[in-house]
């Protein structure tokens, strides 16, 4: 378990350094480890233990990589799913799933009202904008996801102690039938990490640009989780989309990108649209 200790000094140790840039925001390694704790508390209050599992289904990027970091730090096993996945199919992963917990924005709870014999938290919708005027005559009390989660008792991270324990789930091949569940243990996640790093020299200084999908696993262990292997920074300027393209490759040279994932689509629009070379 050596390296699931070294993965958590990394974010210790780095509390000045700059985790994930996202669109709206930037996230310190010092930030990220409070964070980790907030959630390593709820977890405590919805007793969700290790080895036990969650599904995060949230459009809110921050809110994703911070419960899914939580997660794996605490042995508890995760599946992301994006907001636009049909009911039907939720339906069919949460009944081979099995979650403890399912995290969820408070538009779609409202919409699919999902029961069952797990727990729901509800992500809190950004607080609409008021104007100085209308604030005078309106109190808004609700509370946005960060506010939520700073209620939560702070606990150091219970570190898994078998590597054989699922870290992730991804579901896939669901459009023809049922979601079928790929399995990922730590042994296999460090093994990924272990190769990517000798065969494309990630280091501490690397700065990673990846904005594909946090549902896909490209897009989630080849961003945020392999920023955290490393401790390096992670950088998502904005959607993958061919109107983003231009705003990705002056990220690329503002921030002196060292790895930028993307898909070969991308690329082809990249070399056929752009307006510089």
């Amino acid at each position: 378990m050596r390296a699931l200790t070294e993965i958590y000094s990394g974010m210790v140790n780095s509390p000045t350094k700059t985790f994930a840039t996202l669109e709206n925001e930037s996230i310190s390694y010092k930030e990220l480890h409070t964070r980790v704790q907030l959630f390593s508390g709820q977890f405590a209050q919805f007793d969700v233990k290790c080895d036990q599992r969650v599904i995060i289904c949230s459009g809110n990027e921050s809110f994703v990589i911070s419960a899914v970091i939580s997660a794996f730090l605490n042995g508890i096993s995760s599946t992301v799913l994006t907001t636009e996945t049909s009911l039907a199919r939720v339906e069919s992963i949460i009944s081979q799933a099995q979650p403890q917990l399912i995290f969820i924005d408070e538009k779609l709870q409202s919409i699919w009202q999902l029961q069952g014999s797990f727990s729901i938290s509800i992500i809190a919708n950004k607080k609409g904008s008021v104007s100085s005027l209308m604030k005078r005559f309106i109190r808004d009390n609700k509370k946005n996801w960060r506010e939520s989660l700073n209620e939560f008792t702070p606990q150091q991270p219970q570190l898994p102690n078998k590597l054989n324990s699922n870290c992730f789930i991804n579901f896939t091949s669901g459009t023809t039938g049922d979601a079928k569940g790929v399995q990922i243990t730590y042994h296999n996640f460090i093994t990924h990490m272990d190769t990517l790093k000798k065969v494309f020299s990630y280091t501490p200084d690397s700065k990673v640009l990846n904005n594909m999908i946090l549902a896909h696993a490209d897009g989630l262990i080849q961003g945020p989780m392999l920023a955290l292997y490393n401790s390096c920074s992670l950088y998502r300027p904005c959607n993958m989309d061919v109107q983003h393209l231009e705003t990705l490759l002056n990220t690329v040279f503002r921030e002196r990108i060292t790895h930028m994932l993307t898909v070969p689509t991308i690329l082809s629009f990249i070399d056929r649209l752009t307006e510089h070379n």
